[in-house]
């Protein structure tokens, strides 16, 4: 669009998604301690929980456009001298910005598309049981705990994977396949 709003907007949107989701607050507040080579090691903001992975180099390469040399947060979202109330106001006001620029591209794509900052990580859930990732795995992915329920929040289930499902299970009842 040759708009850098909207560039880096959507450089944070595929961030999230190539990072199993990362929460725009976690992104805001990432500084360049919690990277050592490819491997991410940050607290979740809304839980505490300790998410560790590895960055893949699409990740990477965001990483890189967006480094201001001197800066200690990774992305030019948040000012890490601001005392913790200022940084706070800062960074919901750069999320309301974020999601402004997000639904200027869902109007350029299309009255389909409605972005937000949690599209990505809702996304990332819902691609990942739709190939079969267990359900655990996905929890841990976005830092939920084991078996929690909100996991399944974030999954748009499959409904025709979902009818298979029932069908084998009323095959194995009516011995079909006997």
């Amino acid at each position: 669009s040759g708009s850098k709003g909207l560039e880096f907007a959507k450089d944070m949107f595929l961030f999230s998604f190539l990072t199993r989701g990362m929460p725009f607050v976690d992104i805001a507040y990432l500084r360049w301690s919690a990277i050592k080579g490819r491997t991410l090691t940050y607290c979740r903001h809304k839980t505490g929980q300790q998410i560790r992975q590895t960055l893949e180099p699409q990740a990477m390469r965001i990483i890189e456009r967006w480094h201001v040399a001197g800066s200690e947060m990774v992305f030019p979202i948040l000012d890490a001298t601001l005392d913790e109330a200022l940084l706070y106001r800062k960074y919901r006001s750069a999320l309301s910005l974020h999601n402004k620029r997000l639904r200027q591209i869902s109007e350029k794509l299309g009255d389909d598309v409605h972005l937000t900052s949690y599209v990505a990580r809702h996304t990332w859930a819902t691609l990942a049981s739709d190939i079969d990732v267990p359900i655990e795995t996905i929890s841990a992915a976005l830092g939920h705990s084991y078996g929690c329920a909100t996991t399944a929040i974030y999954i748009r289930f499959n409904q025709k994977k979902v009818d298979i499902a029932n069908r084998k299970v009323l095959d194995y009842v009516y011995n079909v396949n006997a």
